[in-house]
């Protein structure tokens, strides 16, 4: 019963396209359908709560660039809107994104974090007769109240680095990992250091909800599968909260080397300094029962996985996201 644990990274094709999708993947039994945030993680949702009635919807991740009042509430109406099936990922983003693309300092980012989680459970609880005030050092809110009483949805943070593991394990619901890490890292730094945060704050491994967000091509051709995985994860050089993982794990120099052939515009050359094993030690990659028996590997770490189906040069993303949903539900 794989697909019972196993959800979606929705993206690369028109919504219209995508809302189909998620009607396969509700009529599957698929775990959930996660949105995120190229532009809007919310509205997609809101087409895929309309056309679904069980899968379970998920913003992987809503970055801090909108002001925290203004991610609750966009949650709390997404949330009545699927009726109790959404939950509320978080994320700071790559330091680039931020600094170039959203004129956001990245400086303290696990604080801010910390504060803009405390900001939106703050509205959260908010009401005519509780009127919410936050003085922070990066946020500040006064008197405000919500007046609709929709279920506040749970919280859960796309976490890299350790630090904000902990916090994930302290003040979220839980955590999504993000993607192109290792069983090793997840096994041996990151969920050890959730259950850190989460000791701190008195609270129980079955408190929280361990995900994980994983590259996943599945192709009948070996070699088609792994290309189509240095593919799609040359946009994720750019992140630099990845070398940390990646040197660890021993690939620090290809993806360097990679990164290096990016930003010098040859992404073909960027590929071809990626070794195979890199691709199979963060991604899903092969044939469909070789990845069945990789997806069985990553959920003894985790509750679930969020498949994520990158763009592939040599076939339609249309035909990856099907195949993937037919893959899990065999």
């Amino acid at each position: 019963m794989l697909h019972s644990r196993v959800g979606l990274m929705m993206a690369g094709r028109p919504l219209r396209d995508l809302v189909e999708t998620a009607r396969r993947a509700d009529r599957a039994g698929l775990h959930s359908l996660w949105c995120g945030d190229g532009g809007d993680a919310f509205s997609p949702l809101t087409a895929y709560a309309l056309a679904t009635t069980k899968i379970r919807l998920g913003t992987a991740v809503a970055v801090w660039h909108r002001p925290p009042v203004i991610t609750a509430n966009a949650a709390l109406q997404l949330a009545a809107v699927c009726d109790g099936r959404f939950t509320l990922g978080l994320g700071a983003g790559p330091k680039q994104w931020n600094e170039d693309w959203w004129g956001i300092p990245f400086d303290r980012p696990v604080g801010r974090m910390r504060e803009y989680i405390a900001v939106i459970r703050g509205v959260f609880e908010s009401g005519p007769e509780r009127p919410f005030t936050f003085e922070g050092q990066h946020f500040r809110v006064r008197r405000y109240h919500r007046s609709s009483r929709h279920p506040a949805p749970p919280i859960v943070l796309g976490t890299v680095g350790l630090q904000m593991n902990r916090l994930a394990g302290e003040v979220a619901d839980g955590v999504i990992f993000d993607v192109l890490l290792s069983q090793r890292y997840l096994r041996d730094c990151a969920l050890p250091a959730v259950m850190e945060g989460a000791r701190r704050a008195g609270r129980e491994r079955s408190a929280l909800s361990l995900g994980a967000m994983v590259c996943c091509v599945a192709d009948p051709d070996e070699r088609t599968a792994l290309q189509g995985v240095k593919w799609g994860l040359l946009g994720h050089l750019v992140a630099e909260y990845f070398y940390p993982v990646w040197r660890d794990d021993g690939f620090e120099a290809e993806t360097r080397r990679a990164q290096a052939r990016l930003r010098a515009g040859d992404p073909a050359g960027a590929v071809a300094e990626l070794s195979d094993e890199f691709a199979r030690t963060v991604a899903i990659v092969g044939r469909p029962d070789d990845c069945r028996r990789q997806l069985a590997a990553w959920l003894e770490l985790v509750d679930f996985v969020a498949l994520w189906a990158p763009h592939r040069p040599e076939a339609p993303h249309a035909a990856t996201l099907d195949f993937l949903i037919d893959l899990v539900a065999a």
